[in-house]
């Protein structure tokens, strides 16, 4: 071997030894560094999140979902039951006197004769409220009685009657009366001057006559005190004849017309309310008829809402992904996710559990979707 070849062996000889002390050094800690980062990702990772399911954003979207279709069908069906539509169906309501739990009485909103023109005046703004109706009708009604009745002409005749009829008998003036008491009954005395009275007697010429023989107005005749009293029950009683006369006109027009102008007005009665009527009076028992078919229709939208929860609403649910599964403390049922139904029905043993086959004090299987086949770890690649 010259020289040369020996140069070129221990050249190339020392080349593999560095190249083998190369291969043989531990790996960098970068290296090692980007592992535990690596780790720490998956150990990161989101679908490992243990919030309760009633806390959780999944259950958040899940909701909102089924309030968006929710929302979605009410729309559906308060586009289909219109207020015109509903409008008209009422008067056949109100022929089959259907008896409504919710809504109450159809058949107060029938008489003969009275015609409430539903599919006219369903939206139609009453242009008066109920108690500018009651104060219009009421000053029209005492006008009216008024005119009929005249009150205080009729007072001033009373009272003017009851000065003349009422009046005392003076000492001489001859008096004439019929006894209606004592043994003297159905006498009739004529033309007899008054001597004068006492507390027991009156003396009429030459006769005593029992003052309780005598009729109350006969002794009114004699007795100032009798007099008196006679005089103001009479101008008391006829007075309150008159008013009563004038209440009673009043409250006949109010009922003759109170009603009528309700009607006009566009309201209909309460049917919520047993005695609600198309004739009544009091302002208490009328709504607008405008509110009124509202009412029935959002009624009948919210029925139709609930009857779409019972029959559709289940299936659409199971076509987003959805179970509906008892609740955890068995008061119910609800809807949740995959992901929860199956935590629900393969649930993790206590961690002290003696049974758990990972060891006490190990938690145990994590749910389907958790990273690890036997718990929070990664598995090493």
């Amino acid at each position: 071997m010259n020289k040369r070849s020996l140069g070129i062996f221990w050249r190339s000889l020392l080349c593999g030894t560095c190249l083998a002390g190369l291969f043989a050094l531990p790996a960098p800690l970068v290296a090692q560094d980007g592992w535990d980062d690596e780790e720490e990702e998956i150990m990161e990772d989101p679908t490992m999140d243990m919030v309760p399911w009633e806390e959780s954003e999944r259950k958040k979207e899940m909701e909102q979902k089924m309030e968006a279709q929710l929302r979605q069908k009410r729309n559906e069906f308060l586009q289909m039951l219109t207020s015109a539509r509903v409008a008209g169906q009422i008067p056949q309501l109100a022929r089959r006197r259907l008896k409504d739990p919710q809504l109450g009485d159809f058949s107060l909103l029938r008489i003969p004769g009275i015609d409430l023109e539903w599919e006219k005046n369903y939206n139609r703004t009453p242009p008066k409220s109920l108690q500018d109706i009651v104060d219009d009708i009421t000053i029209e009604a005492e006008e009216e009685a008024e005119a009929q009745v005249r009150p205080e002409e009729q007072k001033r005749q009373i009272r003017r009657f009851a000065e003349e009829h009422f009046t005392l008998v003076k000492l001489n003036e001859k008096v004439s009366l019929v006894l209606r008491g004592g043994q003297g009954t159905s006498v009739e005395i004529v033309n007899q001057p008054f001597r004068g009275a006492n507390d027991e007697y009156v003396l009429l010429g030459f006769r005593q006559i029992i003052k309780e023989d005598l009729e109350p107005e006969d002794q009114a005749r004699f007795y100032p005190e009798i007099n008196a009293k006679m005089k103001e029950d009479y101008i008391r009683n006829n007075l309150g004849k008159v008013d009563a006369d004038l209440a009673s006109r009043i409250d006949k027009y109010i009922y003759d017309n109170t009603a009528k102008e309700f009607r006009a007005n566009y309201y209909v009665p309460d049917i919520s309310k047993p005695t609600a009527s198309l004739r009544t009076a009091k302002p208490e028992f009328w709504i607008p008829m405008k509110d009124f078919v509202e009412k029935v229709r959002i009624t009948n939208v919210e029925r139709l809402l609930e009857q779409y929860k019972a029959t559709e609403f289940p299936q659409w649910m199971q076509q987003q992904g959805y179970y509906l599964v008892d609740k955890e403390d068995k008061s119910g049922k609800e809807w949740v996710d995959e992901q929860e139904k199956q935590r629900r029905e393969n649930p993790m043993p206590p961690a002290n559990d003696p049974n758990n086959m990972y060891g006490p004090g190990m938690p145990g299987p994590m749910p389907p979707g958790m990273s690890g086949p036997g718990g929070p770890y990664p598995t090493p690649r």
